[in-house]
């Protein structure tokens, strides 16, 4: 119990009840690579450095590091609503989902593509609604956020902001990068994280380190490192 709600519905008729195109959790695309690896290395990978024991895990990797604990917690994921092949061919840009009642529109490059400091990889943008709608409550937004861990050399969803206690369409933009002719982006193929959050205004400010503040911080690292196996969770 407890928290704030947020709502996804649609208006297209039975869309709703189909499991596999609703927006989830962002721990249920937890990439191959990340779940498959060790949170600690005790053999030969260190190169130079040898294990001192196999019981207190000196050596750990990314899976024990805060930020990238707390990215998997953290918001839903929008995925494909349907099938949808795109034609790169220069000569005929084309789109086409497998149901016409999802709607992908390619932008003109003098819209957006053409505009891109030099050096950018994007060679067209598509927006695709994927026939989601989302209600936050009064003052809450919701962030696009590419899935960074992804490593698509294809395309991504670019970051993006919506007020979603006002406008509730769930369009997502995507980068295409691809040198391939063609793509196929399959149903309930993950497309990128929606993260909802407070619309507030922060003041900062520079403060000399005082016996408080030290004390703080001190006691913040206490907890996470008087551990030797995932103290940041265990402690925090």
């Amino acid at each position: 119990m407890g928290g704030k709600e947020i709502i996804f519905t649609s208006d297209i008729d039975g869309y709703y009840e189909l499991e596999s195109s609703r927006p989830q959790p962002a721990k249920n695309f937890i990439p191959s690579w990340y779940k498959d690896g060790p949170m600690h290395i005790i053999d030969k990978d260190m190169g130079d450095h040898n294990p001192i024991s196999k019981l207190i895990f000196p050596f750990k990797t990314y899976k024990v590091c805060p930020s990238f604990t707390e990215v998997f917690n953290e918001g839903y994921v929008l995925v494909a609503p349907c099938d949808i092949w795109f034609s790169l061919r220069p000569e005929q840009i084309q789109c086409r989902p497998s149901n016409e009642k999802f709607r992908v529109s390619l932008h003109n490059n003098n819209q957006y593509v053409n505009y891109l400091p030099k050096g950018h990889n994007v060679k067209y943008l598509f927006s695709l609604d994927t026939g989601w709608k989302c209600i936050t409550p009064k003052g809450y937004s919701i962030r696009y956020v590419p899935l960074f861990y992804n490593y698509n050399p294809d395309w991504h969803s670019p970051y993006g902001v919506v007020q979603t206690d006002k406008l509730h369409t769930l369009n997502v933009q995507l980068h295409f990068t691809t040198d391939k002719d063609e793509i196929l982006i399959k149903q309930g193929e993950p497309l990128c994280y929606i993260i909802p959050y407070k619309r507030e205004k922060y003041n900062y400010k520079f403060k000399k380190p005082t016996p408080k503040l030290r004390s703080k911080i001190q006691l913040a690292e206490f907890k996470v490192f008087s551990k030797f196996k995932s103290g940041y969770l265990r402690n925090s």
